[in-house]
């Protein structure tokens, strides 16, 4: 009867709010558990970047001060001598 006075009964169709939280816990979990490995790949991509830019630095003062000695020239830093130590040999300590 109740049928007949409301036609069809309509099916629910979608999620309820509960399924919905579940599903944002359980992401929100999985994102909690991420984000310091994350986190620590990006601190070392910048470290290795940071350690590229040193890099780059230190070959070109070494590249400049290389052919101010070749040349003769390298009496014209702050005036003090430079010496320069063969391949594989330290400095003074």
């Amino acid at each position: 009867m109740i049928r007949k006075f409301f036609g069809k009964v309509r099916r629910a169709v979608g999620f309820t709010t509960a399924e919905v939280l579940i599903v944002v816990a359980i992401i929100a979990v999985l994102l909690t558990l991420a984000m310091p490995n994350v986190l620590a790949y990006f601190r070392g991509l910048r470290l290795t970047e940071l350690d590229d830019d040193a890099r780059t630095i230190f070959l070109a003062a070494q590249n400049r001060l290389t052919a101010l000695v070749n040349s003769g020239e390298a009496d014209k830093l702050d005036g003090k001598p430079v010496t320069v130590f063969p391949a594989g040999e330290e400095g003074p300590a």
